[in-house]
């Protein structure tokens, strides 16, 4: 357990006590009447000296205090967002292996089962529920990310049944009147440019999604690290293990 530390206000009341009870119990303050011998005089600026040296070492441990309790809730802090951060990598990174889809059939399902898109929920809620520790800005950059692939992939999937549908149906021209069998053909054209441009679009959102994986990463070496500083810091100025 960290050690409890008296807050400023208190240790700002304990500096000047303890200067009172050394100016005026211990020398009592400077008579000058009294002032007749160098003796009393050298003794006076000995007393004077030693008000302010006690001062000068109250003041340093007040800042002392004040030092290691913002260590301490930076270090509460930092030990409060790593677990959240860990767990939103591990979640998006699992997204990141359905790049080898192909053909994009059964993509939505993979996501679903990953915990995202699921029917009869939201968004929001299927990545609150995968990120319960996670700090908010995380859990929305990570949400929008993961949404962009999803998305992208659906739209994909989609494009790539009409275009087996479609081009099943017109397999025998015959059985098509030409005008209608020229414009199903013009809108199995029309889905192939799409599932052209949303298999584009998703290997984008993957690498966004990859970048941003790689930033929070980023974020927790650079927590850890600094965890650690803070920890030896205070384990110098405690001078023992805390």
């Amino acid at each position: 357990m960290k050690p409890q530390l008296p807050g400023l206000p208190t240790m700002a009341a304990l500096m000047v006590t303890v200067m009172i009870t050394v100016w005026l119990g211990i020398w009592g303050p400077l008579d000058l009447s009294r002032i007749g011998k160098w003796q009393t005089l050298t003794g006076s600026i000995l007393a004077i000296g030693g008000v302010v040296a006690t001062a000068i070492v109250a003041v340093r441990n007040v800042k002392h205090q004040i030092r290691v309790n913002i260590l301490s809730r930076e270090e509460d802090r930092i030990e409060r967002m790593l677990p959240g951060l860990r767990e939103a990598v591990d979640f998006a990174s699992v997204f990141l292996l359905h790049r080898v889809f192909q053909g994009f059939f059964g993509i939505v399902e993979a996501f679903q089962s990953d915990g995202f898109g699921i029917a009869g929920s939201t968004f929001q809620k299927d990545v609150h529920k995968a990120l319960p520790s996670t700090d908010g800005a995380t859990r929305r950059s990570i949400e929008q990310r993961v949404y962009k692939c999803f998305n992208w992939g659906r739209i994909a999937e989609n494009a790539a049944r009409v275009i087996r549908a479609w081009t099943a149906e017109t397999a025998n021209r015959d059985e098509w009147e030409p005008l209608a069998f020229e414009e199903r053909r013009a809108e199995i054209d029309r889905h192939r440019e799409l599932f052209a441009q949303a298999r584009v679009q998703f290997g984008v959102a993957m690498d966004e999604l990859e970048a941003e994986i790689k930033g929070i990463r980023a974020k927790i070496d650079l927590y850890e690290a600094r965890s650690r500083s803070i920890r030896r810091e205070l384990e110098t100025y405690f001078g023992r293990d805390i």
